[in-house]
This record gives structure tokens, C-alpha cells and sequence, in this order.
């Protein structure tokens, strides 16, 4: 709603302030008030399932929570809580009644508010989605090291919120709480996106951290050469920010363990802050690209002209994921690698290497996995995942629990392996108690595991689609044991993942007749008609959905 809207609506009402963790109302009140969120931000709680509770949905400023309940007579379905200190509108039935009469304009954002929020969810039947996850509009970013240039990095992240917006940004606003939130009401009146910045140090005291702790939508936790504070390990629901030229697994462990941040970003000093600060707003906008590699074996070289044309789009990847041989091409893209970079080592590799040309005894597995292993140690060596500053995650299958496992830590070469390793082709991982193969069995394209974060437009490359068309010519020949066992590995879930395709914004697929699991020589001809495929699908896409996946 507008500011002009609000204020009417405002006038002779009654104000609610609710803070952080408070509760509005829970689920079976009285529905005979709605409210005006003004200020702040509620999550939409019910009980899933197994009665845990979940989140379907959040509100913030110039949102109305209750209205459903309000307008049908009704009790509330919703368990409605405080993420942050909110300031509210109540509006009884009277008022409402009064505001219907008088005011159209209140009536008109009414209207559009219910629409909105009663939109056909075509990625799950028989459901209504109840809106997208709100945007983070208050960002907080707490130092909790002297060693992070925090007036630097505010001010390269200001830089990239106001690439898509209006922006400001708090640095103590005075010492009073009163006035912390005065200046935290105004800034989110005037500006799509507030950025408060604290130094919170070893021991966050001082009032102003703790509104910046307590108040902002994403909270980003800064980290640098020291170890993490005794109070991060209180502190959840945290993104964190790491600050160093040359992060390595060793030295990040303490602080992902120590706050299990729901996003990781690299902001490396210097000259590299400037992009590394714009790709982080990308992701806190939702306006980052994500792309999402299946596996298909030599197929899968395909990918390197997918990404190839992308780039030369213009369209900037933030966030990449594989499974199978897509594992091991985002992998090698995240560590930096372009894709002309990408092309010559899977020549080397794949093609002069052979690494999946020696037989063994078939008590494991039909192939030996020695030259497979070698070779991505010689790829990877002991690169990890947390040290990439393109957000990266595999997946693979894990044959105990029949749970598809999804890897954001530790050693890319064991988490690639396990996501490549065929069942029957290759002798399973063990990680601990888990039995890892190849993730094709359970999900061949995780848009899914994409999507969920909420951070921008996700790209699908199925390089397996035109594999597995019920239309494709048969030619009499009985495929071998390679491609058959290779192909069975996936069709469990090419039913599911027509479902999963919705959630994408563009899908891609390779225009690569028929191959089998061993033709890595046709690399240039399939790199090739990555690229082709790509410019047409760009070429044919919606002009607005273009837009969003353009910077």
C-alpha cells in the first residue's frame, strides 16, 4: 500500500507493537480484526504434518495479515509471530466497514493484496501458494573482528543494494533505543533496503549491535583472521560474510560450526570486493542466477556450451549446483574455470584420459575406480566447497537411508565422486554411515534444493530430456551394458522432475540425438550444441523473464 494509504488507514486506529518472537494472535483466535504491518516483519505459522511447526509465509511493511479470517467470519488459521520489532495497524470490523465506504483506495489495495496472495501454485496440485518469501529489507552486517574493514565493505554493499533500489544506511543513530528505532522506521518508509552496520566485537553490549542483532530481516555476520566470539554460538538464522584474501576449509570450520549460517559469502578485500559485494546483493535481492546441471555422462560435456553462451548473454551466475557428470562441471565452474578453461580439461580427462576404460572383477562394480579417483584428485586436490566464492552445492544418493544427501562442505573431490559413482559402474562412497552413489537415482536436476532459498531466477540444463523421450527412434539394437545400466539409474525420477521443471525459470536442453555413456570424443560436438541450444532458448524466452535473468 501506499504511504498516503497507510496514513489514512492509520488515522483513528489502534497501534500494535509487537516485539521480536511476540505473537499477534495463534491459530484458532478470534478472527474479528485484521492487521496493517507498518513496520517490521511476521512469519505465517502452522502445524505440518508430523506437528512441527512451519513457516508458509511472511509479511511485511504494507502487507495485511488476518484479512482471510476477517472477511469469511472465521477463526484465524494462522499462528501469527514476530520475526522483528513490528508496529501495526489494527483494524477492527467497524473501522474496516468505514473504510470500504470512504476510502477506495484502501478497497483497491485490498483487491490487489487478495489476488496476489491467491495464486495458483502450478509446482504443487491441488495447493495455493500463498505468496513468495519476503525480501530481506533490512540487512544488518556485525564485525566480529578488527580486522574487517567494516566502512569498506558497508560501503561496497550499499553500493550493490542500490543497484536495484533505493537504499541507506545506520551506523548508531544515537543512544537512545528510542531513537535506534525512530531511524530504522524512517530509513524503511523512505528506502526499498536499510543496511545497519555494527562493530560488535568480542562481546556485543552496547544497544546498538543488539538492535542490529535483533531487528534486521538477514543478519550477516562478518568474519575475518580471528576466531568466532563465545555469543555467535547463540546467534542463528545468520548469513555469514568472510573477509579474507585466501580463505581456506581449516580456517572457516570454526565459524560455520559455530553459527551454521544459512548462506556463506566471500568478500574478499581489495580488488575483488567491489564484484564479490554485487554478487552477495544479487543473492540478498533475489536477484542472483542459479543453474542447475543434470546428469547424462558424456552428455554432460554439453554443459560447457551451455554456460559458455550464458556468459556471453550476459547473464552473471552467482549460484551452481550438478549432479552426476553436471556435478563435476559445476564444480570445476565454480573454482573459476571458463569455459573454453573447462573444454581443454575434460579433453585432457575424459578424452585422452579414459578414465573409465579399466574392467575389474565385478564384486563392486563393473569398472575399476582408480584412474577415476586420480583423476579427480589431480582436478580438485584438496579444494573444498566453502572456499569457492560462486555458491556451490552436489548431490548424491545415499543407499542406506534411500535419502538424497546434498553437499555444501567439505572435500569437492569426495562429494563429486560420490555423485558420479553409477551404481553397479562404480563401488559406492562410504561417508560414515552413509553409502553415496550417484545422485541420478534420487534427483537428476535438484531445482528443487535451488529454488527453496529464494534468491533469484534458477536455469535447469537437462542434458538427459531428449534421451528419454517417449518419441525417439528405435532402431532395433539392444543398448549395452554401459548405457543400460547408466539409463535405468535415472528414470525413477523423470516423472518427478516434470513437476520440478515448473519452479524454473528457463529450462535447456541440448539438441544431442543419441549417444552412448563412453563417447566422450564428440566433446566439440556436443559443446557445441550446448551453446546452439542456448542462444535459441534465450532467443525464444519471454521478454520478461529475460529480464530478470539479465543484471
Amino acid at each position: 500500500m501506499s504511504d498516503e494509504t497507510l496514513a489514512e488507514v492509520g488515522h483513528e486506529t489502534n497501534r500494535v507493537h509487537l516485539e521480536a518472537g511476540q505473537r499477534l494472535w495463534s491459530a484458532g483466535d478470534s478472527g474479528d480484526s485484521m492487521c496493517l504491518v507498518c513496520v517490521g516483519r511476521l512469519d505465517l505459522i502452522v502445524d505440518d504434518d508430523d506437528g512441527e511447526a512451519a513457516v508458509i509465509d511472511s509479511v511485511g511493511p504494507g502487507d495485511l495479515v488476518g484479512q482471510y479470517a476477517m472477511l469469511a467470519q472465521k477463526d484465524q488459521a494462522f499462528t501469527v509471530q514476530a520475526v522483528r520489532d513490528s508496529e501495526l495497524v489494527l483494524i477492527d470490523q467497524d473501522h474496516f466497514n468505514k473504510l470500504l465506504h470512504q476510502e477506495p483506495e484502501f478497497v483497491s489495495a485490498l483487491l490487489a493484496n487478495l489476488a496476489e496472495h491467491l495464486v495458483p501454485d502450478t509446482s504443487h496440485s491441488g495447493h495455493l501458494q500463498r505468496g513468495s518469501r519476503l525480501r530481506d529489507r533490512a540487512i544488518s552486517l556485525v564485525s566480529c573482528d578488527p580486522s574487517v574493514n567494516l566502512v569498506e565493505i558497508s560501503q561496497a554493499m550499499l553500493a550493490g543494494l542500490r543497484r536495484f533500489g533505493t537504499a541507506a544506511i545506520i551506523h548508531r543513530p544515537g543512544l537512545d533505543a528510542s531513537d535506534h528505532a525512530e531511524a530504522l522506521r524512517q530509513c524503511e518508509i523512505d528506502n526499498d533496503w536499510v543496511l545497519m552496520v555494527a562493530d560488535g566485537g568480542a562481546a556485543p553490549k552496547d544497544e546498538w549491535t543488539k538492535v542490529c542483532l535483533r531487528q534486521a530481516d538477514r543478519t550477516m555476520i562478518l568474519a575475518g583472521q580471528e576466531a568466532p566470539p563465545p555469543w555467535l554460538e547463540s546467534t542463528r538464522e545468520v548469513a555469514l560474510g568472510i573477509c579474507l584474501a585466501n580463505p581456506t576449509a581449516a580456517r572457516l570450520a570454526p565459524w560455520l560450526d559455530a553459527c551454521n549460517p544459512t548462506a556463506l559469502h566471500h568478500l574478499r578485500p581489495g580488488s575483488q570486493l567491489a564484484a564479490d559485494a554485487e554478487r552477495c546483493t544479487r543473492r540478498l535481492t533475489g536477484h542472483s542466477v542459479g543453474v542447475v546441471l543434470s546428469g547424462g555422462g558424456p552428455r554432460g560435456t554439453s554443459h560447457i556450451g551451455v554456460l559458455a553462451a550464458l556468459e556471453e548473454s550476459g547473464v552473471k551466475i552467482d549460484r551452481i549446483a550438478g549432479t552426476s557428470i553436471g556435478a563435476f562441471m559445476a564444480s570445476i565452474y565454480a573454482m573459476g574455470m571458463d569455459p573454453g578453461a573447462m573444454q581443454e580439461l575434460c579433453r585432457t580427462e575424459f578424452v585422452e584420459g579414459r578414465p573409465f576404460n579399466r574392467y575389474s572383477i565385478p564384486r563392486q562394480s563393473l569398472l575399476a575406480p582408480g584412474r577415476f579417483i586420480a583423476m579427480l584428485e589431480r582436478v580438485f586436490g584438496d579444494r573444498a566447497f566453502e572456499e569457492l566464492a560462486t555458491d556451490l552445492f552436489v548431490n548424491s544418493s545415499d543407499l542406506k537411508s534411500a535419502d538424497v544427501v546434498v553437499h555444501r562442505r567439505g572435500r569437492l573431490a569426495v562429494a563429486v565422486q560420490a555423485s558420479m559413482s553409477v551404481p553397479g559402474l562404480l563401488p559406492p562412497v562410504r561417508a560414515g554411515a552413509q553409502l553415496l552413489v550417484d545422485g541420478g537415482v534420487l534427483d537428476n536436476m535438484p531445482i528443487d534444493v535451488m529454488a527453496e532459498t529464494a534468491e533469484g531466477p534458477v536455469i535447469g540444463v537437462d542434458v538427459e530430456g531428449q534421451r528419454l523421450s517417449a518419441d525417439e527412434v528405435d532402431d532395433g539394437t539392444i543398448p549395452g551394458i554401459f548405457d543400460t545400466i547408466a539409463r535405468s539409474v535415472t528414470l525413477s525420477t523423470w516423472h518427478d522432475s516434470k513437476t520440478v521443471r515448473r519452479l524454473a525459470t528457463l529450462i535447456i536442453t541440448p539438441a544431442l540425438g543419441q549417444s552412448g555413456r563412453r563417447e566422450f570424443d564428440r566433446l566439440d560436438e556436443f559443446v557445441e550444441s550446448g551453446r546452439q541450444t542456448t542462444v535459441a532458448a534465450l532467443a525464444a524466452l519471454d521478454p520478461q523473464k529475460l529480464k530478470t535473468l539479465l543484471p
